[in-house]
């Protein structure tokens, strides 16, 4: 079996081979956002409805993606896109209004078309959840999955082999 010269570089910088699927480091957060919980946010039970984790899990990968190059302009205005196949959420502990959350995302592993994110949600001291979904990169004119190129594989190397120390701040 012949080693490519990307699955070289990949190994040597601890990336490793699971069949057609490249696993990621997992040794930092590259993506972590602070943002605020809006009073409206909440549910009948005074904590934060499970439906806006999803949306927060959201945000935090569109910013990985952003950082990878696809979807700077939206999927309204760029033809080449991600879309979600699969995403699912532990939830921990609740969280209240008013505060913020910490919200990271990942990568675990690439496909072909494929890449699979991990996230957590943390509030003060406290993990509140933890997720995972599985994204596409989809051409929205032809409708179909197309792969990731080369260059996009080297730019989530980079992404993954970043400190993460930088927290974004969303507003509301």
């Amino acid at each position: 079996h012949r080693v490519s010269p990307l699955q070289a570089r990949w190994q040597v910088r601890g990336f490793s081979s699971s069949g057609s699927k490249w696993e990621l480091p997992r040794k930092v957060w590259p993506v972590r956002m602070a943002i605020p919980v809006a009073w409206g946010d909440q549910d009948a039970y005074h904590h934060v409805n499970n439906v806006q984790y999803f949306r927060w899990f959201e945000s935090a990968h569109i910013r990985y993606l952003e950082k990878l190059g696809i979807m700077r302009e939206g999927n309204a205005n760029d033809s080449n896109g991600a879309i979600i196949a699969q995403s699912e959420c532990s939830f921990l502990r609740p969280v209240e209004y008013p505060g913020d959350v910490l919200v990271s995302c990942r990568g675990v592993s690439v496909g072909r078309s494929s890449l699979q994110v991990e996230y957590q949600v943390e509030a003060g001291e406290h993990m509140c959840a933890a997720g995972q979904a599985t994204l596409v990169y989809f051409d929205h004119t032809q409708l179909r999955a197309i792969p990731f190129s080369e260059q996009h594989r080297q730019i989530m190397a980079q992404i993954e082999q970043s400190t993460g120390s930088h927290v974004s701040v969303e507003s509301e």
